[in-house]
């Protein structure tokens, strides 16, 4: 038998959803301490310099985080790495490449590794043990079986 829900008019304290703008270590501080002090949380628009903090906010809430931003930009990198001819370069602008092209390879690592597995990435498996089962049917039971032992 499903229970159902009770709704009621009103809220208890701290019971309800409630959105406010508060900044506890910075509200109070006079604007001096806020300026030499710089950044106190993770990601604080209101406190950094922006033209349009309001719109900067709006972006990263709206549009995409400051990690989605960043991830594409590494991205777009990659791609552009993949296609210079360092040949000519000094060792030390080679190694700037090299080094950020490691760098970008463990945060994919590190992703593939701590994020959940997604539909499209459960659908690409499926499509992969379909393409095994024709291509390799002895392998394909192999993979049956340890996916029943799991």
């Amino acid at each position: 038998m499903a229970t159902k829900s009770v709704s009621f008019p009103w809220m208890l304290p701290f019971s309800g959803s409630v959105s406010q703008d508060y900044h506890p270590f910075t509200s109070w501080w006079p604007d001096w301490f806020r300026t030499t002090m710089g950044q106190f949380g993770f990601i604080n628009i209101e406190e950094m310099k922006s033209d349009d903090s309001a719109l900067e906010m709006q972006i990263v809430s709206e549009v995409g985080s400051y990690g989605m931003q960043l991830g594409r930009v590494v991205e777009a990198l990659q791609a552009v790495c993949a296609h210079l001819d360092t040949g000519k370069w000094a060792p030390d602008e080679r190694e700037a490449v090299t080094s950020f092209l490691d760098l970008a390879k463990k945060i994919g690592n590190f992703k593939d590794e701590h994020q959940p597995a997604t539909q499209g990435a459960v659908n690409q498996i499926i499509a992969a043990l379909r393409d095994l089962k024709q291509q390799d049917r002895a392998t394909y039971d192999q993979v049956q079986e340890q996916l029943r032992a799991e």
